[in-house]
């Protein structure tokens, strides 16, 4: 309205001539383009625009009996002892929207990105999953368009008629008016205006440029729940600030640990690992889904450690990601272990880089998870330590709740007692170096069962306000062709076996209400199904 207002009152102006009218209704159309190009480059990159320029679906046959073909080519590839080089072109595992989408790959667009990620070329692969969240940044946050030619091409020629419609302007308005006809302020201050627009329309591009070569910072936050209690013992009167203006959360959230910055290696290690999986244990469609359920129990049952640390494994996932985390820090500590052990460092980062999701970031550590079991291990920590001193050190505070926990009969029902009991089954094993391959190999698992288990949206999400290493883990594991999590939640395999379930109940009579597949009849060992016929 104020634009309408001022083209009004500018028309009967004493500067009208006919060259002036061409000035102003050029430069109101520009105005008008630049006003819906932004709104316009937000619908295109909505979630329901992406979704909608994306390939058409194909219809699937059988789910199953596609995966059960993908297993089989992907178990030859990786059985081979030859793999074929790398192709060059391949444009679309760069714009993945259709992951962040919840979308999976077909089968053979599947096994092409396996194939591809299968050798790691250390930094050069790390790199490149650097380069795939870049490039969705582009699409979500600058108005970079996807690979669209016609979305491209009404881009370009919005910008480029921007463009010269501004420099047409200036040069009209400014050079061409009679000089007779100009109010020498309201001249100046157009032109300079003119200019200033004209110059921006040619520099965006260029600006733009030079930011999408901004390099991801490779960290990985860190949050320590015995570094945490520390710290508070060190800043009391801080905390009891903080405390009383009630701003204690903002403080936890703006006041991290310094970061890790092993991201590379870590990245390294989980690819060795999902390598692993698919040489060792994935045989077929069922061993497949079972991988990508595994949480810590595969290294246990390699390292003959099940039978006595499994039970640690069997309650919720976020109360086995604290149990691991104390017990991390408790073995740490109590086995004097050097800071230069390379696997314990690993397993440390891992560690607080989970319960980093799990304080700040829960929704991204797994659906369901919650934060607030932080805060209540610290206060049964806090009534373990109560009246023993200000002390801000780690290492005295771990010796200090683990003789308390042994005097303390009723600390036997606390968090930190089953920390302490994993703990103690961890350092049974007796040699240190395995004790700490048992908890980084837990650790890989957790880190690829939490990820795997985190929505696209929340990775497309967690981009605009500073990228979490989840994503990298994420991307990784849906390029080595894991099992992607829309897949996850359209299982169909259980839903076979218990029509041919209740089929043999039909024929042996049974009228059991209750329709129960058990491991041993070929279903998923971690799926708990109980349907109702």
């Amino acid at each position: 309205m104020v634009v309408l207002w001022v083209l009004y009152k500018s028309w009967g102006s004493p500067l009208r001539t006919k060259r002036f009218q061409v000035v102003v209704i050029l430069l109101f159309i520009g105005g008008i383009i630049k006003c819906l190009q932004k709104p316009w480059s937000l619908k295109n990159a909505s979630f329901s625009s992406l979704a909608n320029s994306c390939d058409e679906s194909q219809r699937t046959t059988s789910r199953e009996e596609d995966l059960e073909k993908y297993v089989l080519e992907a178990r030859v590839f990786v059985l081979s002892e030859e793999h074929p080089p790398r192709r060059s072109n391949m444009s679309y595992i760069y714009k993945p929207v259709m992951l962040f989408l919840d979308m999976a790959y077909p089968y053979p667009d599947r096994l092409t990105n396996m194939k591809y990620f299968f050798v790691w070329r250390n930094a050069k692969d790390y790199i490149e999953l650097e380069r795939i969240l870049a490039n969705i940044f582009e699409v979500l946050y600058i108005r970079e368009d996807m690979k669209n030619y016609k979305q491209c091409s009404r881009g370009w020629l919005c910008g480029m008629f921007t463009f010269v419609l501004c420099f047409y302007t200036l040069i009209m308005g400014f050079l061409m008016t009679p000089i007779s006809a100009k109010n020498r302020v309201d001249g100046i201050v157009t032109a300079v205006l003119l200019f200033g627009t004209t110059v921006l329309e040619f520099l965006a591009p260029k600006i733009m440029g030079w930011y999408r070569k901004i390099k991801w910072p490779d960290t990985m936050a860190q949050h320590s729940l015995i570094g945490y209690f520390a710290r508070s013992r060190r800043h009391t009167m801080l905390m009891r600030f903080a405390r009383f203006f009630q701003c204690k959360d903002l403080l936890d959230q703006n006041w991290p640990m310094k970061p890790s910055y092993s991201s590379m290696h870590i990245t390294k290690l989980v690819h060795q690992h999902i390598r692993d999986g698919w040489k060792e244990y994935i045989k077929d469609a069922g061993s497949y889904r079972e991988f990508n359920d595994i949480r810590g129990q595969w290294t246990l049952v390699r390292k003959s450690c099940d039978e006595s640390l499994g039970w640690s494994l069997e309650k919720p996932f976020d109360e086995s990601v604290l149990l691991w985390h104390i017990a991390t820090d408790l073995c740490f500590h109590q086995m004097d272990t050097s800071l230069g052990h390379e696997c314990a460092s690993r397993s440390r980062e891992i560690s607080n880089y989970m319960m980093h999701l799990l304080f700040l970031n829960p929704e991204m550590l797994m659906p369901g998870s919650r934060s607030n079991l932080f805060k209540f291990v610290c206060r049964e920590l806090r009534v373990i330590l109560k009246g023993e001193g200000t002390s801000g050190k780690e290492k005295r505070l771990v010796q200090k709740t683990i003789d308390n926990l042994k005097s303390n009969d009723d600390a036997k029902e606390t968090f930190i007692h089953d920390a302490w009991l994993l703990a103690q089954g961890l350092m049974d094993i007796g040699d240190e170096s395995k004790t700490w391959k048992v908890i980084q190999g837990v650790w890989l698992e957790m880190l690829c069962f939490s990820a795997g288990r985190c929505r696209g949206y929340l990775h497309a999400k967690s981009l605009g306000s500073g990228l979490e290493y989840l994503s990298y883990v994420w991307l990784l594991l849906a390029h080595m062709g894991m099992e992607t999590f829309s897949e996850r939640i359209q299982r169909t395999m259980s839903i076979n076996l218990l029509k041919q379930r209740r089929e043999r109940l039909r024929n042996t009579g049974s009228d059991s209400n209750t329709l129960f597949v058990s491991p041993d009849e070929g279903a998923n060992p971690f799926d708990e199904i109980v349907v109702l016929p």
